[in-house]
């Protein structure tokens, strides 16, 4: 990875982490108990990031596909949790995408990167969406996240 790839995802992951803090901070304390219960807050929230980010990494890598794509994808596929409550959930993914398009476009992204980018997260969440194929980064960003779901190690991602 270059120096500027680097730069860019660890910017990424700045952008995410305080998105999601802020956002969190944001819900009643009602809302934040019960997240906590059911292990779904903030800290959480960050460090399944970090698990489906690294899964997407090696993925990634091992599929011989663009590796930076794959973990700005990852690290902010999850932007808009805490935007939606549990009745519209399947939406954090298209309101993410929408969050995500200002933040990618000032870290110089090409517009076919940041299209294909938002499209794996405003996608990862919509297992009907019938443009979601093998070959798609959003099937295959689903299932990191399901992979990050069941996955018990923690860490950061190694660039």
């Amino acid at each position: 990875m270059t120096n500027k790839t680097t730069v860019r995802i660890q910017k990424i992951a700045d952008y995410t982490q305080a998105s999601l803090e802020e956002s969190y901070l944001k819900r009643s304390p009602k809302d934040k108990a019960n997240l906590n219960r059911y292990l779904a807050g903030v800290d959480y929230r960050w460090q399944h990031t970090l698990r489906v980010a690294n899964f997407g990494k090696v993925i990634a890598e091992n599929e011989g596909v663009d590796v930076e794509s794959v973990v700005a994808a990852c690290l902010l596929h999850d932007l808009a949790w805490f935007d939606t409550n549990a009745e519209n959930n399947r939406d954090h993914g298209r309101l993410g995408a929408e969050k995500a398009r200002p933040f990618l476009e000032s870290l110089d992204y090409s517009p076919r990167r940041i299209k294909n980018i938002c499209y794996s997260i405003a996608s990862h969440v919509d297992e009907d969406n019938p443009k979601t194929s093998k070959r798609k980064l959003s099937a295959t960003l689903m299932m990191w996240t399901v992979l990050g779901r069941i996955a018990s190690c923690n860490g950061v991602i190694q660039m």
